[in-house]
């Protein structure tokens, strides 16, 4: 009877929870179909950002110089100045080539395998904030993604393609680099999601040719809160009668989506995946859109970790935080993509985690002198092709899993001399067999929503 009792009282509270998850299903779905309804041709057209500045002063400024907002940029004279010029030629397999600067911006000069020289005008430069990789127009109106890359924090020129590589660590194919001229790296057709605002792609099968065109460079206002034409207009007709304005014509993130439509507009940008359709709109839901990559990608290391460059999505939906409905994006993030607590890292991690916070000594078994924050220990920062990323599973360290994959974890990454820290875990392994390092008995350290799940429950 006791057996029988408890049983019944589990299944309840079972039901319980499975009542409650299924009236926040409900939510969302109702509130998701609604958003979704929104009625962009009402918004009238794009405008563009500079039409946002004379309300929106603050916010244009802050967009303006955010990686955001310079996710594309002129290759001009005023963005080489900020620029280490190049003094050598760089030789990539039977090619060489040198970016020389001048008073429009500057070219690309090649010798190519064939011993033909050519110079080719570079229009763009996109990305800025570990890399800077550069556009030269090709033949039938395509963009391609010069062969040579620029790292902004030493200043160094390299070989693009060539630091793409992937170091795979199983039994498959090793990687190769592809050929700077690749269809893989035509900018009209591959990369301009997330560097261009409205674009336009105009492909003509018969003659595989291009008529690109976009609003403007970097992402502007519009791509997360529709086009703004109507909002102007009633914004200027409502400050001519002295009034205020009662209907902003426009998507608000807060009033109008819940989170997970939210999480939805971040997605597209910071997502590796496939697209499915080419008709999101900001209030829809990432997953009717596009399919996510996924860790069985040999992208990913066997634990979760980043092996590739995977941008951000993947490991947030392994997210514990994420998954519970009490963590957005924005959260950490401003809407320009700045980090909100950059001067106090640890501000990030609360209300929840309070009593964490507060004993940061005690929890991260680091002295005060070291001056270890939360992310430091459950966001360490990798690189693939000079691009850093952080890991926004925000699982803790796993030695054990370097241990037996090799993968990298916050431990190595920032102490001087791994071994040896990897001699102390050893040693210490028995101790900690069943602590938050630790793979689980089970192997669930393979899984990295299997693993954050074990964490949240003890």
């Amino acid at each position: 009877m006791t057996v029988l009792t408890a049983e019944k009282t589990l299944h309840t509270e079972n039901m319980k929870k499975l009542t409650k998850i299924a009236a926040y299903t409900t939510t969302l779905l109702l509130s998701a179909t609604s958003a979704s309804a929104i009625d962009f041709t009402a918004q009238g057209e794009y405008l563009g950002s500079s039409d946002c500045l004379a309300c929106h002063e603050r916010f244009y400024e802050l967009w303006s110089t955010s990686h955001h907002g310079k996710a594309m940029e002129a290759f001009s004279a005023r963005l080489v100045k900020t620029m280490k010029p190049m003094k050598e030629p760089l030789k990539i397999g039977d090619e060489s080539f040198i970016v020389k600067f001048d008073e429009q911006g500057g070219v690309l000069h090649g010798i190519l395998a064939d011993g033909t020289e050519k110079t080719w005008r570079i229009r763009h430069s996109f990305g800025g904030r570990n890399v800077r990789y550069f556009l030269i127009p090709m033949e039938k109106g395509k963009l391609q993604v010069a062969p040579v890359a620029y790292y902004v924090h030493s200043g160094e020129w390299y070989d693009a393609t060539g630091s793409m590589v992937r170091d795979f660590q199983d039994d498959g194919p090793a990687d190769s680099a592809v050929h700077w001229t690749d269809r893989s790296l035509t900018f009209n057709t591959s990369c301009h999601d997330c560097h261009v605002s409205q674009l336009e792609k105009n492909y003509n099968p018969e003659d595989d040719s291009y008529n690109t065109t976009w609003k403007e460079e970097g992402i502007n206002c519009e791509v997360c809160h529709g086009p703004a034409e109507a909002h102007v207009k009633a914004a200027e007709e409502a400050a001519a009668k002295g009034e205020k304005l009662k209907d902003l014509k426009l998507l608000r993130f807060h009033e109008d989506l819940n989170l997970e439509q939210r999480d939805s507009t971040c997605g597209p940008c910071h997502a590796k995946g496939q697209i499915l359709t080419r008709d999101f709109t900001p209030g829809e839901l990432f997953f009717d859109h596009y399919d996510l990559t996924s860790y069985e990608d040999r992208d990913f290391w066997p634990d979760g970790r980043d092996l590739g460059e995977n941008y951000t999505q993947t490991a947030w939906m392994a997210n514990q935080c994420a998954l519970s409905g009490q963590l957005e994006c924005i959260h950490c993030h401003t809407s320009s993509g700045r980090f909100r607590f950059k001067d106090n890292p640890n501000q990030s991690c609360l209300p929840c985690h309070r009593e964490r916070v507060d004993n940061i000594l005690e929890h991260s078994h680091h002295s005060a002198e070291a001056g270890v924050t939360c992310i430091d220990c459950h966001m360490p920062t990798t690189a693939q092709a000079f691009m850093s990323r952080s890991d926004h599973t925000f699982r803790p360290p796993s030695p054990q899993a370097t241990l037996e994959f090799g993968s990298p974890n916050a431990c190595n990454l920032c102490h001087n001399n791994p071994e040896a820290i990897m001699g102390d875990y050893k040693g210490h392994k028995k101790r900690m067999s069943n602590g938050p390092h630790a793979m689980s008995k089970n192997g669930s350290a393979k899984n990295p929503a299997n693993r954050c799940s074990s964490r949240a429950a003890s």
